[in-house]
């Protein structure tokens, strides 16, 4: 169970109503969502500019695999700089399907 003011990205993809669904954000401005028609693996580099921004938040990404493998880097960039985000992977092993 993440703390009332952790951070939320629900990424673009079949994870958006699942997120919307089960999320309750208790704190104002604690969930973000490009809703509708966004680039997938927004949230995947998201959550680390909301972690260097807020650096003591547990930060959150629900994507998809399609979403996530959209953003690979985001990874390498987390282990440089020692950001300690956290990835939830919805995996339906296809981009939509």
């Amino acid at each position: 169970m993440a703390p009332k003011d952790a951070i939320m990205f629900s990424d673009v993809g079949n994870n958006q109503p699942w997120i919307e669904e089960f999320w309750s954000s208790e704190v104002r401005g604690t969930h973000f969502t490009a809703g509708g028609f966004a680039a997938m693996g927004f949230g995947v580099s998201g959550v680390l500019g909301a972690k260097l921004a807020r650096p003591d938040t547990t930060c959150i990404n629900v994507c998809g695999d399609g979403g996530f493998l959209m953003m690979p880097h985001a990874v390498a960039t987390a282990v440089q700089y020692n950001l300690p985000a956290v990835w939830i992977i919805m995996n339906n092993y296809a981009i939509g399907y």
